[in-house]
């Protein structure tokens, strides 16, 4: 039974589908649609990441205080000579 509803459904969407005709170019324009959507996600995605880094470091400078460079005095310029 249900092979034969089956089969009418399907000879009925033939029959609907039958003369219907894409427009030109369609294929392309889906194409360059789905193109330009995976670029805008990517891009997002390297946005996003490059945020998330810089907010890291920041914080991470804020926190550790920096590294100390060798020949500087904490308190003083770097033409100082040590005591």
């Amino acid at each position: 039974m249900s092979r034969d509803i089956e089969e009418l459904l399907r000879q009925g969407m033939e029959r609907a589908t039958g003369n219907v005709r894409l427009p030109a170019g369609l294929g392309a324009r889906v194409v360059r649609r789905h193109h330009r959507r995976r670029l805008a996600a990517r891009a997002g995605l390297a946005g996003g990441l490059a945020a998330v880094t810089g907010a890291g470091l920041a914080a991470g400078g804020l926190v550790g205080g920096g590294a100390r460079r060798p020949g500087r005095r904490p308190g003083g310029p770097a033409s100082c000579p040590p005591p």
